[in-house]
């Protein structure tokens, strides 16, 4: 039997700094990619990057089709009616109907919504979730073995305790359990806040007790643990909007943008109308456009350009502020670029997994390898 669990947000700096879970001997910290959860997570899931599997950001440039055309009716309302929480409520009631997988409007401007869509449209932590390719669940199917995935769908609590009964069952070989929660007491209170480590402590509480019933249901029991990416503590923000939109126009005229928490990305057809973009974002202090090669390089680089043709990531500890996530400060945020401080993810284990744990990506390697070896003892 085997239980894999993934902690958002649980960052490799962070556990160096917290004792969580210390007989957990085996502690690594792991490359993250560039890009939220929406990015990271399928990464790990699939052990390629987000160019190969098709999930980068959340909010996309729309193809023939979107979505998010269930906001057209809308589109055209003066921002004060657009922007009304009824009409919203009801914009996202007809995109939920038409989608499983997660997705928010956060503050994404009503008249630019039908501009986009949603790159997660599965359940990723399904077999065939992935937009391309396979991921760790299509493996397990394949291997026959009999598992269960506990995702943000349902309450930790409830997860956890559904954890308890598959391992007292021992009817079940392979567990994926995914625990959200910290990271959104990470946004709100930052890495050293005392409600991010109670979460915690409730955590190895919580975990040690399934830990306990896999070891004593069965004599192969494998357990790790591990996360998507880190979070940074925030100490500033950049109106990067204002900085853009007195010299290039309203956003939707002349160009496209999407402004992210960290990440602002950018379309044009106009060469000239490029060039000024680059021109003005490479003047603008507290962070820089990515090169394409180095786009490629992170495993960023959409061929198909729904990702933008322009990527600026603000520096380690900044937000974008006001962007398309919010309004607000907040304490902690990560998305920034995989070299920033509090970027990495992390692995623990009972033990060193001979596999060349560095990246994320390698996450798959580990939980296919573990897959394989639940499927032999079985035979």
């Amino acid at each position: 039997m085997a239980l894999m669990v993934m902690v958002d947000a649980l960052g490799g700096r962070f556990l160096r700094e917290h004792n969580f879970l210390p007989e957990l001997e085996y502690r690594a910290s792991l490359r993250t990619v560039l890009g939220f959860s929406c990015a990271c997570q399928p990464a790990l899931l699939s052990g390629k990057n987000p160019s190969e599997n098709g999930h980068g950001a959340m909010y996309v440039r729309r193809g023939e089709e979107s979505v998010l055309d269930a906001a057209r009716p809308f589109d055209k309302l003066p921002a004060f009616l657009g922007e009304n929480h009824r009409v919203r409520a009801k914009i996202y009631g007809r995109v939920a109907s038409r989608i499983e997988g997660y997705f928010s409007l956060y503050d994404v401007p009503t008249r630019l919504l039908p501009r986009f869509d949603l790159s997660e449209k599965g359940r990723i932590f399904r077999p065939q979730g992935l937009n391309r390719g396979k991921s760790i669940f299509d493996r397990l199917v394949e291997l026959g073995l009999n598992f269960r995935s506990y995702d943000w769908s349902t309450p930790e609590v409830d997860n956890l305790q559904a954890c308890e009964y598959d391992i007292r069952s021992r009817r079940v070989d392979y567990i994926f359990l995914y625990l959200p929660g910290l990271d959104g007491l990470l946004h709100a209170h930052g890495p050293g806040g005392q409600e991010v480590l109670k979460h915690l402590s409730w955590y190895e509480a919580r975990l040690r007790r399934l830990i306990s019933l896999g070891e004593e249901s069965t004599d192969s029991f494998e357990f790790f643990l591990f996360s998507d990416h880190g979070m940074s503590p925030v100490h500033g923000g950049i109106d990067l909007i204002s900085k853009i939109e007195p010299t290039m126009g309203r956003n939707g005229k002349r160009y496209l943008a999407f402004y992210d928490s960290t990440m602002a990305r950018f379309w044009y057809e106009d060469e000239e109308v490029g060039a000024q973009l680059v021109a003005l974002l490479n003047n603008i202090e507290g962070g820089r456009l990515i090169p394409e090669d180095e786009r490629a390089e992170l495993g960023v680089r959409f061929a198909d350009r729904s990702q933008g043709d322009l990527l600026f990531v603000v520096q380690e500890g900044l937000l974008i502020l006001p962007s398309y996530m919010g309004k607000t400060m907040l304490a902690g945020m990560h998305g920034y670029h995989p070299d920033a401080q509090h970027a990495d993810a992390c692995l623990l284990g009972s033990y060193a997994p001979d596999l060349g744990m560095s990246h994320i990506r390698d996450l798959y390697r580990l939980m296919d390898s573990i897959a394989v070896s639940v499927k032999e003892s079985k035979s």
